[in-house]
């Protein structure tokens, strides 16, 4: 057998070298390839997962439209924002409404709307009644003190809450403008709340602000009194909302009453009162003048 020579053995050894990568590389292909298949199925399955957990934005191949069980609140506008500081909503429990439109901005109803205020803070005292209170009469009561006027009954207790006329009258001017202040009403004062219910307020020299008694009493039912907007004319500094006034009769009020689709009906009555909101503009700040109808 004759010997190969050193330059074809050299050239053997590469072929066998060449021939052994080749298979590697063809075997490496393959997982390659499977490992790619598996990529991208894990990938889909991903994307999938992520578009119907909302938790990714979806890629163009896998937009499908997400649905919101729960239906979007509708912004308030600018003139119901400025209106409901006045209002305190467009339904309500209680006789508020037509006491606002009955007796306009006299005191009381001007003191209830800056106590309502939601920019205000409440302090608590622990001064015992007599002190905040000297000139009433009061009752012992196993919790505190009773005070009753006018057919009304407020309970002192040990700690009360209250707002200090300083910031009450600050925010008096921001609401009504700064012609007067807010007035200092002596005696046992009371707002409507609820259908029944009540707050007792009394104003204490002692702490110079207005002291929330305890009534003790409740106040449920369902919304009685609505508005709606029906009108707005803004010139120069000044502002004008119109309303429109809807009052339910009945002491079986339900929720089919003042569902949307009955209040809308009702509302359309063109014999239901409307009253103007008269407002003047002074840096932005809209403070209320009056209210005509």
């Amino acid at each position: 057998m004759k010997k190969l020579s050193k330059e074809k053995l050299i050239i053997l050894i590469l072929l066998l070298i060449i021939g052994v990568l080749s298979l590697i590389i063809i075997s490496k292909q393959g997982q390659i390839n499977n490992y790619k298949k598996i990529v991208q199925e894990k990938t889909s399955a991903l994307k999938k997962c992520l578009v119907e957990n909302n938790k990714s934005k979806p890629t163009e191949e896998y937009l499908e439209p997400v649905i919101d069980i729960e239906e979007p609140q509708e912004e308030k506008t600018k003139y119901e924002k400025i209106l409901e500081r006045y209002t305190f909503g467009d339904s309500h429990m209680d006789n508020w409404l037509n006491t606002l439109f009955t007796n306009k901005l006299n005191d009381m109803n001007k003191l209830y709307m800056v106590l309502r205020s939601e920019d205000n803070i409440r302090e608590t005292t622990s001064i015992k009644c007599q002190e905040l209170f000297p000139n009433f009469k009061l009752k012992d009561d196993p919790t505190g003190k009773q005070v009753e006027e006018n057919g009304k009954k407020a309970f002192c207790n040990s700690t009360n809450p209250y707002y200090s006329y300083k910031q009450l009258n600050a925010e008096y001017h921001i609401m009504f403008g700064n012609a007067t202040n807010l007035p200092k009403i002596q005696g046992l004062i009371s707002f409507p709340v609820g259908s029944g219910g009540y707050l007792p307020y009394a104003y204490s020299e002692k702490v110079n602000g207005y002291v929330l008694l305890d009534c003790r009493c409740g106040g449920t039912g369902m919304p009685k009194a609505f508005y709606r907007i029906v009108g707005t004319n803004e010139e120069g500094n000044k502002l004008t909302i119109e309303i429109k006034y809807l009052e339910l009769k009945g002491a079986n009020i339900n929720s089919t009453d003042i569902s949307d689709d009955n209040l809308n009906k009702k509302f359309k009555d063109e014999s239901l009162k409307k009253y103007k909101f008269n407002f003047i503009n002074e840096n932005d700040n809209y403070y209320l003048v009056s209210i005509d109808g």
